[in-house]
């Protein structure tokens, strides 16, 4: 009797053990994919931060030329007014 109350509780012991290793097994997974996640995330930060500034940029510069060809045509509109 002593023996098999001995073997049930190394039994509990083993699967005890199996237990913790799966929860931080399942644990690390979790961390892993949130770590992945947080990559993704900055990645796509910094990917739409970049592409707000190029359009800004070029809108900018659309914008300056505009108003160089407006400037232009004025000029061309009062000389030939002359």
């Amino acid at each position: 009797l002593e023996k098999e109350a001995k073997l049930e509780a190394d039994d509990l012991k083993h699967h005890d053990q199996l237990e913790k290793e799966k929860a931080k097994a399942t644990s690390k997974s979790i961390e892993l994919d949130q770590k992945h996640q947080a990559a993704e995330l900055k990645h796509l930060t910094e990917t739409k931060t970049k592409e707000a500034k190029e359009t800004s940029e070029r809108l900018k510069e659309e914008a300056k030329q505009e108003a160089k060809d407006i400037k232009h045509e004025q000029k061309m509109a009062a000389k030939g007014f002359k």
